[in-house]
């Protein structure tokens, strides 16, 4: 998933940009969970999860969407 990112806007608020690592790979039917610096990791399976660790936090609001690019 070489230069894909994630872009969450939640409000007005400025948006979270999460870019996937270069060498990332997602398979066929497989799935990922991205979790701010400060998610609780070890609730999930550590080989589906990725660590956005200049993000403190996902954000949260009434107002939010996501895009992909």
């Amino acid at each position: 998933m070489k230069n894909w990112s994630i872009r969450r806007k939640i409000d007005s608020k400025d948006d979270i940009v999460y870019k996937f690592p270069d060498n990332f790979v997602l398979q066929s039917r497989s799935c990922v969970r991205i979790f701010s610096q400060n998610g609780n990791i070890d609730l999930v399976n550590q080989k589906e999860a990725l660590v956005a660790d200049n993000i403190p936090t996902l954000g949260y609001g009434f107002s939010y969407g996501y895009t992909t690019s």
